[in-house]
């Protein structure tokens, strides 16, 4: 499956949950405290998002003078946490469409997780090779057995940078919103509310470095994973049809220039 079908296929599944985080996480500016640091993995998770946007759903009544008499702070702020919220589903498609059980606990998996199962008895054996520099006389099965163990062990990559990203990285910024927005709510001092605008700068800035830094890592991976499933298609045709370099070299596409950008040894 391509990048494309693959990323038309999470946001067919995630638009739902899409609407709900979106909805809830910008209520939780319209009520302090409402989210703290996530504790819950896995599927424990989501259901914790539904308590949290079913309390602010009713508590949000508490807050409309706030929201009148400062509506400019609270468009900038909702605007962050929209940005949170989306980031929060293209993290959960990436783990959703890894394959693993329902009832699985969050956890980063081993490099090699599924290398055996997918690419064959020994393929565990083996490592990352980044440059895949095709042998039309060579042995076509352990060239196709290497592409596998590639695209394995970079989807495992991609699996765990979600992980790392939903386990620490987006609780942490969580906790500085919550933190942020208490403070705004209980104070309307001078001294307050600018220390509440340079926090809400600082966070906001230092999410969107974080978010554009996670969300190249993914394309970096995607286009790497693209990259090995058509060398794999140029080494099944060598296979069936014999020799191809006279017709279909330039489909073997050169991957140097991945391995500075994922950083691979």
């Amino acid at each position: 499956m391509n990048i494309v079908k693959r990323r038309a296929s999470a946001r067919k599944v995630l638009k739902p949950v899409a609407k709900v985080l979106g909805v809830a996480l910008a209520l939780s500016a319209t009520n302090a405290g409402a989210f703290g640091p996530v504790q819950e993995t896995g599927p424990a998770l989501m259901q914790h998002i539904w308590n949290q946007f079913n309390t602010l759903q009713s508590k949000v009544q508490e807050k409309t003078q706030f929201v009148r008499e400062n509506t400019q702070w609270l468009q900038d702020w909702n605007q962050t946490i929209k940005e949170y919220g989306e980031m929060l589903v293209q993290v959960q498609g990436i783990v959703n469409n890894f394959g693993l059980p329902s009832a699985a606990q969050l956890t980063p998996v081993s490099p090699k997780y599924l290398v055996a199962e997918t690419c064959g008895t020994g393929a565990d054996l083996k490592d990352m090779l980044p440059n895949i520099i095709f042998n039309s006389k060579g042995d076509w099965k352990s060239q196709q057995t290497q592409i596998c163990v590639n695209i394995r062990m970079m989807q495992n990559r991609k699996y765990n940078d979600a992980v790392y990203f939903m386990q620490t990285t987006g609780p942490a910024f969580l906790k500085s919103m919550d933190d942020i927005a208490q403070l705004r709510f209980g104070s309307n001092r001078l001294g307050d509310m600018n220390a509440v605008a340079n926090d809400s700068m600082r966070t906001a800035n230092e999410m969107n470095a974080t978010i554009k830094n996670f969300e190249a890592r993914i394309k970096a991976y995607d286009a790497y994973i693209d990259v090995m499933e058509a060398n794999q298609k140029v080494v099944a045709q060598s296979a069936l049809k014999g020799d191809p370099t006279k017709t279909v070299i330039s489909d073997l596409v050169k991957t140097a220039a991945l391995k500075t950008a994922l950083s691979i040894d």
